[in-house]
């Protein structure tokens, strides 16, 4: 009977716990901040979310062609390889992306560094 009653009780208190806040409601998650504009290929962090406009291009030859977005100001950014099923379709238009900024050190075989790619995965499309 106390067992039941306990159960009960807690299963009647259970709104009142989960909605302490008084409205019931949980607080809207913060929105991460998206940098765009001017000389962002220079002041972008690896980790940072991104919105670029440019043209949409294929590099290399196939069956592993790169796909890259070279924006206004003639940068190239890299698009990660399982992202292109998103971007099927667009070569040779301008489009505008959402992705998160990876920084990729290219290093040839004989210790040669060749600069820093920039490489964007998690692609969104941006009408």
């Amino acid at each position: 009977m106390k067992r039941g009653f306990v159960f009960a009780a807690l299963w009647a208190l259970l709104p009142v716990l989960l909605f302490a806040g008084g409205k019931g409601e949980a607080p809207p998650p913060e929105e991460e901040p998206v940098l765009s504009g001017e000389g962002l290929y220079d002041r972008a962090l690896s980790g940072q979310l991104l919105e670029l406009s440019g043209r949409l291009s294929l590099r290399g030859s196939e069956p592993f062609p790169e796909p890259v977005l070279t924006d206004q100001e003639g940068h190239e950014w890299y698009i990660a390889r399982e992202e292109r099923k998103v971007l099927s379709g667009y070569e040779q238009r301008i489009v505008t992306v959402r992705g998160r900024l990876e920084l990729r050190e290219m290093i040839l075989a004989n210790g040669e560094n060749r600069g820093t790619r920039r490489v964007l995965s998690g692609i969104v499309l941006v009408p």
